[in-house]
Formats: C-alpha cells, sequence, structure tokens
C-alpha cells in the first residue's frame, strides 16, 4: 500500500482540503520563486529543505501577511503542528522536515470539489487584455487592451515569478499578470489609483501586493523583480528599474524622442532593445466607421541569455 503524502498529511492535521492548493519545493536555489508563489496565491503547501524552511519563507514574505501553518516531523513521535503569522516564524527554531502551508487572503474550497489541483481556472473570464469595461471604465493612455496584450507578450509573467507593475493606474496590467499565476507588486504614486487596482485584483480574484508611493525612490527597498511594466515616469524610471536587473521590461512612448531616449538607455544598461509603433483603429461596427484610433511606441528590453 503506498504511504499518504507528507502534504496530504499536513493539510488532515490542519483540518483543510488540499485539492485547492499550490504544492512547490524550496531549497536554498529555489526559495525565492517558491515564496513568489505565495505571494501570488492563497494557499500554498511548501516542502522546505535546510536553509529553506519556515523562518526564511516569512522574511522573504515581509510585507505580505500570511498565515503559517508548520508541521514538524510528520508521522514520528515528536510531531508537533504550529500555527503563527509569517512575521513570527524567524523568531523561532523549527525541526526538519517540515511542511509549511501557508495561507492569505479569503480560501473557499470548490463547491463539489476540484479537477484540478490550485484554483479553478474556470473561475475567470476567458481572454486577456480585457477591455475597458472588465475594470470600471476609462483606461490611461498607457492602458489600452492592444498594448496590455503585447505587454504581456513581450514579458511573459509565470508562476515563480514575481511582477513590478509601475504607474498600474486601474490595476488592468497588473491583474493581468496574476491571472498568469505570477506575483505582482503593483506601485502607483496616485492613492485613488492604488483603490483601483485593489478593487481590479478583488474583481478577479488574484492576489496582489498594491504600494503607494513615487518611483523610483518607492522601488529600493522592494523585492527583486523578474519582469517589469513601467506604466509611467519615463526615461529615468525606466533607468532605475535597469539598474535592478530584472530580466525583462516593458514600458511605452508617446513620441520617437520619447522612445528614442529610454530605447538608449536601455542598451547602455545590456539589454537588447526592441521598438514598435502601435497603431490601432476601433470600428463601431454598426455603420462600420472608426470610433477611436491609438497610436503608441511599445518598448522591451531583455538581458540576454548568458546560459551555455
Amino acid at each position: 500500500m503506498p504511504a499518504v503524502s507528507s502534504v496530504a498529511t499536513a493539510f488532515a492535521r490542519a483540518g483543510m482540503p488540499w485539492d485547492d492548493a499550490q504544492v512547490v519545493v524550496a531549497h536554498r536555489r529555489t526559495l525565492r520563486r517558491a515564496v513568489n508563489v505565495c505571494r501570488a496565491h492563497t494557499k500554498v503547501a511548501v516542502l522546505t529543505s535546510p536553509g529553506a524552511g519556515p523562518a526564511e519563507l516569512g522574511l522573504l514574505l515581509e510585507g505580505v501577511h500570511r498565515t503559517f501553518v508548520i508541521c514538524e516531523e510528520l508521522g514520528t513521535e515528536r510531531e508537533q503542528v504550529t500555527v503563527l503569522t509569517s512575521d513570527k516564524a524567524a523568531d523561532h527554531t523549527w525541526r526538519d522536515p517540515n511542511v509549511v502551508i501557508v495561507i492569505g487572503g479569503p480560501v473557499t474550497a470548490v463547491e463539489g470539489g476540484g479537477w484540478i489541483a490550485g484554483r479553478e481556472p474556470g473561475a475567470e473570464p476567458r481572454g486577456w487584455a480585457l477591455p475597458a469595461e472588465a475594470y470600471g471604465g476609462a483606461l490611461g493612455e498607457g492602458e489600452t487592451d492592444l498594448l496590455r496584450a503585447a505587454q504581456l507578450a513581450r514579458l511573459g509573467p509565470r508562476a515563480g515569478d514575481l511582477v513590478w507593475d509601475i504607474g498600474s493606474g486601474s490595476g488592468a496590467f497588473a491583474a493581468e499578470a496574476a491571472r498568469c499565476g505570477a506575483a505582482v507588486i503593483a506601485v502607483d504614486r496616485d492613492q485613488d489609483a492604488c483603490g483601483r487596482t485593489t478593487v481590479s485584483a478583488r474583481r478577479f480574484g488574484v492576489q496582489l501586493q498594491v504600494v503607494h508611493g513615487a518611483a523610483p525612490h518607492i522601488l529600493e527597498n522592494l523585492p527583486e523583480p523578474d519582469v517589469v511594466r513601467v506604466g509611467g515616469g519615463g526615461a529615468a524610471v525606466v533607468s532605475a528599474v535597469a539598474d535592478r536587473r530584472p530580466q525583462g521590461i516593458v514600458t511605452h512612448a508617446a513620441t520617437r524622442d520619447a522612445a528614442e531616449l529610454i530605447g538608449r538607455g536601455l542598451t547602455e544598461h545590456g539589454y537588447l532593445v526592441e521598438c514598435a509603433l502601435l497603431q490601432s483603429v476601433e470600428l463601431d461596427t454598426r455603420a462600420w466607421t472608426e470610433k477611436e484610433r491609438s497610436v503608441a511606441f511599445l518598448l522591451s528590453g531583455r538581458l540576454p541569455d548568458r546560459s551555455p
């Protein structure tokens, strides 16, 4: 007879179903990616290892409130289950092996049981780069659906990534990056924009960390990103982001001169730069007449692949 898995045992001890949980393995070299999954999802089981345990998880989750259910030495006489908040995990010494169940936000099991582990994909709207109506009204200049689609395609956010969305506006890009499974930190200097971003996250049932402040100064204490969208701030903010060496950066410019300034800055930081002029015309299909026209320069920078 096969033995019961440590993950199933941990959830049994916690009195929770596990069919809606993400499961990750944390080693020293993968700890940051495991933490990003904990940022992005409401229920995660982390199989830990020495140097990548509850204390390290708690330290890297600074600024994000989570509850830990820490199950030590399951199935032995020394088995112990401890519940505490993530900011208290570093105050203790934990025995190996252990499983950490990380809980954040509202967690509800899928009615009737899920058909796939993790978040139910059918609970989300189908499609990407959704129209303005999906986000409660008018979007900003850099948030049009076609520009957003191109930015998402260039960055390719995925599970285990941390995405910065600087100048989040309505939260449209941030919410869609989170729907891809990535952890997202949305930054905006406007308090109302931060509120709209929070509402967008709730509307789509995704987890975001929203930070109120002006770039580039607010970026100094944020954890290292994998990919970044710069929605506002121009060349100065793009340069500050490039200093942090994310794998990919996307932004937009209204004029060719502005695009050239940003592109040259990215090149000087060692990025491979692409620039495209995006033009779109929305038609009123009742009369097939032009309704709205938008033009923007899309810029993207990617660090060269240094793998052998």
